[in-house]
């Protein structure tokens, strides 16, 4: 036999009275929820989601009233608070840190 006609070759599947139908998704959907491993599992995942949401909420919160916090404390420049440019000079600086002379 020629093994080219055998990929050639249409599948059948037999569906005869005595074997039971193939089991379709909603059924499959329904025997899954209905199964204590799978619901243990999906209030695990779900607990630690909303737990995940919680503690990544609280944090944006804290570092929004952080950041509002820092900028109220930042005066305006005035005559009583004026700015002055800083200099970078590259030669007094090392890997380690700031050289001084």
């Amino acid at each position: 036999m020629n093994p080219s006609n055998n990929l050639r070759r249409k599948k059948t599947v037999d569906f005869s009275l005595d074997s039971p139908p193939p089991e379709t998704m909603a059924s499959w959907l329904e025997r899954q929820a209905s199964s204590h491993q799978v619901q243990l599992a999906a209030t695990a995942v779900f607990s630690g989601v909303a737990v995940a949401g919680i503690i990544y909420g609280s944090q944006a919160i804290r570092r929004k009233v952080a950041v509002e916090e820092l900028k109220a404390s930042i005066p305006e420049l005035n005559e009583s608070h004026h700015a002055e440019r800083v200099r970078y000079a590259p030669s007094s600086w090392t890997p380690r840190g700031m050289a001084f002379r």
